[in-house]
């Protein structure tokens, strides 16, 4: 290996908004270390100031951020998003009260939904409540017929299909919902 370059299990830490950096700036260089440098893991801290420092006088970070970019780095590291996918707001930070999935998927995919039966396992890993175990399950449950309901969802083991239902057509139709009795 080449001086200089990271190992595949390196880390690094962002301490977040000291520098008013936004997200974008971040997450941008998150996405370098990932791709170009084999960077195992990028690690987030929101700035808390600690009295009779040169920062004292800085507002802490709001924790919620640090949990949205906790969030993108793994969208950008394990689900394949690109920097251009994440849904910044106009100052280029990542909207707060809503994870960056859940914000790609609304604008993305709730007027135009994801077929299960054809997607790929890649395209399903973008759906809110379908992580890499959940794709993997629906590709499998697929070999055995047409999946055509949530039950058939939940049946392949997939564990948010509530979260997941209104973003999928199932067999060409939007899921529907049956009251459960108890």
């Amino acid at each position: 290996s080449s001086e200089g370059r990271l190992r595949a299990s390196s880390t690094t830490e962002f301490v977040v908004g000291p520098a008013g950096e936004p997200d974008v700036e971040l997450l941008s260089a998150t996405e370098h270390l990932h791709r170009q440098l084999g960077l195992a893991r990028v690690y987030f801290s929101a700035f808390h100031p600690v009295a009779g420092t040169p920062l004292d006088s800085l507002p802490p970070t709001n924790d919620t951020r640090r949990i949205r970019l906790y969030q993108a780095s793994f969208l950008i590291r394990d689900y394949g998003f690109g920097l251009e996918e994440m849904p910044f707001t106009t100052s280029g930070n990542l909207p707060l009260h809503v994870d960056p999935k859940r914000a790609w998927a609304d604008a993305n995919l709730r007027e135009a939904p994801l077929e299960v039966n054809t997607a790929t396992r890649q395209a399903l890993m973008r759906v809110p409540g379908i992580g890499a175990k959940g794709a993997e399950r629906i590709v499998a449950a697929r070999r055995g017929g047409r999946l055509r309901s949530l039950g058939d969802l939940r049946g392949a083991g997939v564990a948010n299909v509530e979260r997941a239902a209104t973003y999928l057509l199932l067999d060409g139709r939007r899921p529907v919902e049956q009251p459960r009795l108890f």
